[in-house]
């Protein structure tokens, strides 16, 4: 395995799929069997914040303390309040097209959440939805139809990175143009035919971080150019890598959710993350 060699802060979890951080010293995970975890990230201590049923996959946690989870077998996205557990729907998509497969979520600068529906896999109908406390769920379009699955938000707020699979790469959007109804939809990385990117993070200087499904590798995009920042084909510590966060003070610690492994593990590197955006109003509705 390449050096840096990731610390573990949780194990025996049962299929972490995504991770969040909250601000005030834990992570969030939600698991295939359809557990929401709180993870203390010094002690390693692990709750069960609420029993959902179904699969969770892309979480984020607003700045009251809610958590939003997208549950795909429930298909929908769910708020839970982590104090009392209690659980209430957001969104199931739009009547004409409901979800299928609520994959990950990110929110912009205005408070709108973006939510990927990956379909299924090897059918291409994919497509994403944006949601606001103040209004509907709008279906935004269904052109990234491979297998949409990671979603976040540029440094600067404008864009919006979207992993696509089966592409397999990343494409980006221009945010005024979504919420206008235009489709400026980008291929701004190819990734190699045998691979399956996961999850996109964004780092403080705007760079991403890119988790692979296939195989363990986690990889740093910038400057036109992509490096490993670990690779690990035994499988000890990185076992299909889903998704990634920043957390700690200055955003300065990097954690990996494994998939496979059933890990959460940190990672070290000198990059920070960008500003986590998570509007107060979320965990209100």
């Amino acid at each position: 395995m390449n050096i840096p060699v990731p610390r573990v802060i949780a194990a025996r979890l049962r299929g972490p799929e995504a991770v969040a951080w909250d601000s005030c010293g834990y992570l969030y995970t939600g698991c295939q069997n359809g557990w929401l975890h709180r993870v203390a990230i010094e002690s390693g201590e692990v709750e069960v914040v609420a029993e959902l049923g179904g699969r969770l996959l892309g979480l984020i946690v607003d700045s009251l303390g809610a958590v939003l989870v997208c549950n795909q077998d429930q298909a929908c996205v769910q708020l839970v309040d982590p104090v009392d557990g209690s659980v209430a729907i957001v969104t199931t998509g739009t009547l004409e097209l409901p979800m299928t497969t609520p994959n990950s979520i990110a929110a912009s600068p205005d408070g709108t959440l973006y939510v990927s529906d990956s379909g299924i896999w090897g059918k291409r109908d994919g497509r994403l939805y944006a949601w606001h406390p103040e209004r509907d769920t709008r279906l935004l379009n269904t052109s990234s139809c491979l297998y949409p699955n990671g979603v976040a938000i540029g440094q600067n707020g404008t864009e919006l990175y979207l992993v696509e699979s089966e592409l397999p790469g990343i494409v980006r959007y221009e945010l005024d143009c979504l919420s206008n109804g235009t489709d400026t939809r980008e291929v701004f990385w190819k990734f190699d035919a045998n691979t399956i990117p996961d999850g996109v993070t964004v780092c403080a200087d705007g760079s991403l971080i890119v988790t692979f499904y296939e195989p363990n590798v986690v990889v740093h995009l910038a400057d036109g150019r992509a490096r490993d920042l670990a690779i690990d084909p035994t499988g000890k510590f990185l076992a299909h890598p889903t998704n990634a966060a920043f957390f700690g003070e200055n955003l300065a610690r990097l954690c990996i959710a494994n998939l496979g492994g059933g890990l959460l593990v940190e990672l070290p590197t000198e990059l920070r993350g960008a500003p986590i955006r998570s509007p107060a109003s979320l965990g209100n509705k």
